[in-house]
């Protein structure tokens, strides 16, 4: 059903804007007669009489209500909810001063219920208190005891936060743990093969990737940390695990996880993100499937995801000075690389480097520092993939 029936009749009376969200045709109503100088000297009493002379119109009141509409719709996460609306302000109003449009990008986003400042000086930037325990690879400023994520990322030589928080005691933390795909449709997916030798035998594993949904994460302000559990887009894995199940998992366990090791390790190119983007860009699991290149992160929550889906076994991220990868709570087995945590014995995997093999329990990282440290934890559960009741 169009997004435009959903988000209800507009008035006849009122403008609508259409935009495209990734591939989603939406309507919304216009905000385009509306006008707005931003004055140098502008500061929290200028700012509450901007709010509170908006918290009036009805026609702005009407388009914060339909982004929520819609980010609902789409299942959004607070990043997509943003993106959504600078979309918006940056096609309503493509003329106006960007620090105008960075005013009502902040008001749309205190809409949504979020605590969302923006700071005072020539550049404009919009800010959005974090989660407790958000992990955050953009800039943010520490204020009144919380952090607050720049969400522009952009560096200010100096500036003055407001103070003003229009939900008070009732506003939510803007999350980064919560990455998810967004439910848009006519996503555009693209093949994708890797070549195996399985057991003597040369095997391709052929699976469609959503390259709408890869590329939608370019930006994710996060680190690794938050991406291991990042599921994979509908269209991704309805494509990739039957593929999975029918030529590479067989009914021994170990030697399917095994297997699933060799896939992740030559699923693309090694290459540092740092060579590659310039900083450090961690990847969620779908985009390691698109990608030609990744490197020991983005391998290690590929690897782990897929084991989590498939087997459900308790798991650990390991980090070291210049390296993560995977340990495994298996079954039975004598292997060469094992770490004890909390009373569990955890067999250490490396996704990234081969040149030890892909047999299960290597790994040069943990053999070089013998110690790691634990970023994240996985204690297993019984909902997986299952391929005999998913069969294609």
């Amino acid at each position: 059903m169009p997004l435009l029936l959903l988000l209800g009749a507009l008035s006849s009376k009122a403008t609508t804007l259409p935009i495209t969200f990734y591939t989603e045709k939406i309507k919304f109503t216009s905000l385009a007669k509306y006008t707005l100088e931003v004055p140098n000297d502008l500061d929290d009493v200028r700012l509450k009489a901007i709010a509170d002379k908006w918290a009036t119109q009805t026609e702005i009141q009407k388009v914060a209500k339909e982004i929520d509409s819609v980010s609902r719709q789409l299942d959004l996460c607070s990043w997509f909810r943003y993106q959504l609306i600078v979309k918006y302000v940056n096609q309503c109003f493509p003329k106006a001063k960007e620090k105008e449009q960075r005013v009502y990008e902040w008001y749309l986003l205190n809409k949504q219920g979020y605590d969302a400042r923006i700071n005072f000086g020539k550049k404009i930037n919009v800010f959005a208190r974090l989660e407790k325990a958000g992990d955050c690879r953009f800039l943010y400023v520490e204020l009144e005891g919380k952090r607050f994520i720049n969400l522009n990322n952009e560096s200010l030589s100096e500036y003055f936060i407001s103070r003003l928080s229009l939900n008070g005691k009732e506003s939510v933390d803007f999350m980064l743990s919560d990455l998810r795909p967004p439910k848009i449709t006519n996503c555009v997916l693209e093949e994708r093969k890797v070549e195996l030798t399985i057991e003597g035998n040369r095997e391709t594993i052929s699976y469609k990737i959503n390259k709408t949904i890869s590329l939608s994460y370019l930006d994710y302000p996060t680190s690794y940390k938050n991406l291991f559990d990042v599921a994979l887009s509908k269209e991704t894995e309805a494509s990739l695990f039957p593929e999975l199940c029918t030529k590479l998992l067989v009914q021994d366990t170990l030697e399917s996880i095994r297997r699933l090791l060799t896939l992740v390790q030559k699923i693309n190119t090694y290459e540092d993100d740092r060579t590659f983007y310039g900083h450090e860009k961690p990847m969620a699991p779908e985009e390691v499937l698109y990608y030609s290149h990744s490197d020991c992160e983005d391998r290690a929550a590929l690897f782990y995801h897929l084991v989590k889906s498939f087997y459900g076994y308790p798991m650990v991220a390991l980090s070291y000075p210049d390296h993560v990868n995977v340990a495994i709570e298996l079954p039975h087995g004598n292997y060469k690389d094992v770490l004890s945590y909390k009373g569990r014995r955890y067999v250490v995997c490396e996704p990234t480097v081969i040149t030890l093999s892909s047999e299960l329990g290597h790994s040069q990282a943990y053999q070089k520092y013998k110690k790691a440290k634990v970023e994240i934890e996985f204690r297993g559960t019984s909902t997986t993939y299952n391929c005999s009741q998913n069969k294609p």
